[in-house]
């Protein structure tokens, strides 16, 4: 990965799952993985654009209300998180190749997990793969 992605990524855990732990936070980094990987419509051409892409990681969108402040942490602050994408990259992905996942004590269901069921759970996230 470039250093380009490993700061967006570290950015993008600390935007989706500052409060979650480590292995929370790390499974969010699965998904970033898990979709790059996937070549589908929600992958970007890296793993920065991965996680840019309109409308996937809440943390990007213009609306988002701490988009601002995640856009000005400095690498110091986000060492812890850039630590544990280090970590992620030589594991195994313990998701079961979660690609998308969504807190349901933050939001309603998306209409893309209606029929679904989790392939893992952490903190207080929900997991899913087979996303089309």
């Amino acid at each position: 990965m470039s250093e380009e992605d490993i700061l967006i990524l570290a950015r993008t855990v600390w935007g989706e799952a500052r409060g979650e732990s480590a292995e929370g936070q790390k499974a969010v980094i699965h998904t970033v993985f898990n979709r790059f990987n996937s070549k589908r419509w929600y992958a970007g051409k890296t793993i920065a654009a991965t996680c840019q892409r309109p409308w996937q990681y809440s943390c990007w969108n213009l609306n988002d209300p701490n988009r601002a402040k995640m856009l000005q942490l400095t690498y110091v602050e986000l060492k812890p998180y850039i630590e544990l994408i280090r970590e992620a990259e030589s594991e195994e992905d313990f998701t079961g190749g979660a690609t998308h996942y969504f807190n349901p004590k933050a939001c309603k269901a998306p209409n893309w997990a209606a029929a679904m069921k989790p392939c893992y759970v952490c903190g207080h996230h929900l997991f899913y793969k087979g996303v089309a």
